[in-house]
């Protein structure tokens, strides 16, 4: 692993997290079994594990999204995730990862992606009435075989070494910021903002 972490440029304590969290019975060898079992495994969770990665550029500690059971989020007992429930949920997500974060600057950076992470959740949203409920948020994410380890692994060697960790800009005040989201083609967020919105209501648009 050591090696593997130098030729990808990704720090050797942040590979060995990853080997631990995989070798499940602690014999300091990781099977394939072990090898496909780590990483997210829903639509769901893969999802926030998107937008958590690009808002967490430069994390040193290894942290896979896991959901907690459905019961434990559905606040309100409906059976079905609203706007807010789901919000709740992304906004613990990122506290997790970056919990030296004060309370106002996370709700302002939740907010900031807010629109973004819910339009992905048409993915999840299978019928496609605004809501994600539980056979949907237990959905097990269709590229699986193609997940694991080495999707973890991926994950972390593509992200730039040099990034300082949100947790160390959170102690010294600075900005956290993200880049602005591309619109058609490359374009940017302001060009697509200008742009006519889709017939297709987005997801929870309908809420006020």
């Amino acid at each position: 692993m050591d090696i593997w972490g130098l030729k990808a440029c990704v720090p050797n304590e942040l590979t060995q997290q990853i080997f631990d969290v995989a070798d499940a019975n602690f014999d300091e060898r990781v099977t394939p079994e072990e090898y496909n079992a780590i990483g997210e495994d829903t639509d769901m969770e893969n999802v926030f594990d998107k937008h958590a990665d690009k808002m967490t550029k430069g994390e040193d500690q290894y942290e896979p999204v896991q959901m907690p059971a459905f019961r434990h989020v559905d606040a309100d007992s409906d059976g079905k995730l609203d706007k807010t429930e789901i919000m709740g949920m992304f906004r613990a997500e990122i506290k997790k990862r970056i919990p030296t974060l004060d309370s106002a600057s996370l709700d302002a950076l939740v907010k900031e992606h807010q629109q973004e992470l819910l339009d992905d959740m048409d993915h999840v949203d299978k019928n496609s009435d605004g809501f994600i409920n539980q056979e949907e948020y237990e959905k097990m994410h269709e590229n699986r075989e193609a997940a694991g380890m080495g999707k973890e692994l991926s994950e972390v060697a593509a992200v730039d070494n040099n990034l300082e960790d949100p947790d160390d800009l959170a102690r010294a005040g600075k900005d956290i910021q993200t880049p602005p989201a591309a619109g058609p083609a490359g374009a940017p967020a302001a060009a697509a903002a200008a742009a006519p919105a889709d017939s297709k209501l987005l997801f929870l648009s309908r809420e006020s």
